[in-house]
């Protein structure tokens, strides 16, 4: 009888335990705020830090979006001039440096490329000069009444003359272009070995264009000035352009490096407090990021080989162990946050010594039986 009493009592005991431990875990995953586990809000947040260098750095034009890259607009460069012309005048001054000054407007005919002499027949009896320079021309068309030169470029009709070595009459024209669209001058020759283009040679086919030069040139009857108009010449500016890397001062944590700028993505945070007096784990992760004062961050490895090794001791030595001064170090960038916990309620520590001491007491009085 003495033996049922014993087993229903440590029974009664043990269901009494488990359910009161149970409710208690209800109550402490409902709660899991900072202040349930005597953690104080002192804490050690230490960063990598890093200094940006400079890298690819190039100047490119001002006003241009470059992609990917930083724009320095105190560090500038230019480009070079351009030539005269009264277009550079509507350049932006924020992208452009421009220079004015005035363009003298010319009425002038045409210049010439191409002669053609009519009712003639080439034989190697025509000399063609700009001022006194000779000029080397090729035929592109001829036949027994015609023939036409190619000067290779454009001159001005006033400083051309031509030497032809003949008796015979005929016309000569001054054009532009191959097609003859447009002619410069003309002139029936009758017996002249030298010709040189006077006032004579002008007609009413004859067509005018504008010569825009910072020149000033003289009044003849082929080119005279008409007047002034604005010119304008331009330079690009350029502003230096530039991407950032980052050089780390080492790949520690610190709390404060002069100089350097704080990587916030990467980081400790470091605890320094008593231990709680209850089991604490860890058993759901989630990614994302939450307010440190909202939650408790702890290193689930670490502090549970901790506390179960001071409760360990704790059982042989004694339970005052428990509540020693330790260093909780979480090293993470998304934060893990704790969900459930399971407490040992210290009623319990009481129970359990008071069966081990049953226990005792029935062995030695079943072992005295035996011996008697």
């Amino acid at each position: 009888m003495k033996k049922k009493g014993i087993l229903i009592l440590l029974l009664s005991i043990f269901l009494f335990s488990n359910f009161i431990n149970a409710e208690e875990n209800v109550d402490v995953n409902e709660n899991i705020q900072r202040d349930e586990f005597n953690i104080s809000t002192e804490s050690i947040i230490k960063y990598k830090w890093y200094i940006e260098e400079e890298v690819d750095g190039i100047y490119h034009p001002k006003g241009e979006k470059l992609e990917g890259y930083y724009e320095d607009k105190n560090r500038i460069s230019y480009g070079g001039y351009t030539d005269w012309s009264y277009d550079y005048c509507s350049y932006s001054r924020d992208n452009y440096v421009v220079e004015s000054d005035a363009d003298r407007v010319y009425k002038k005919i045409i210049d010439t490329q191409y002669i053609k002499l009519d009712n003639f027949k080439y034989d190697n009896n025509i000399r063609v000069f700009n001022n006194t320079k000779e000029i080397e021309f090729e035929i592109i068309e001829q036949s027994d009444k015609m023939v036409v030169l190619n000067l290779k470029r454009l001159y001005e009709v006033g400083n051309l003359w031509l030497y032809v070595d003949t008796d015979q009459s005929y016309n000569i024209y001054f054009y532009f272009d191959k097609r003859e669209s447009m002619m410069s001058l003309s002139k029936y020759i009758e017996k002249n070995k030298i010709l040189i283009p006077d006032e004579s040679w002008i007609s009413e086919k004859s067509t005018y264009g504008n010569e825009y030069t910072r020149i000033n040139h003289s009044d003849t009857i082929f080119k005279y000035c008409t007047g002034l108009r604005a010119s304008c010449r331009a330079k690009q500016i350029k502003t230096y352009r530039y991407k950032l890397s980052r050089k780390y001062y080492d790949d520690e944590y610190h709390e404060y490096i002069d100089g350097y700028i704080p990587d916030i993505n990467d980081y400790i945070i470091e605890y320094t407090d008593e231990i709680p007096t209850n089991t604490i784990v860890v058993t759901n992760t989630i990614k994302e990021l939450i307010p440190v004062n909202k939650y408790v961050y702890l290193n689930s490895e670490n502090l549970y080989n901790k506390i179960e090794s001071e409760i360990s001791d704790m059982v042989e030595k004694d339970e005052k162990k428990l509540q020693e001064k330790v260093k909780i170090e979480t090293k993470y960038i998304e934060n893990e946050v704790i969900k459930k916990v399971y407490r040992i309620p210290k009623g319990m520590y009481l129970i359990i010594l008071i069966l081990i001491l049953i226990i005792i007491f029935e062995t030695v009085k079943l072992f005295m039986k035996k011996v008697d």
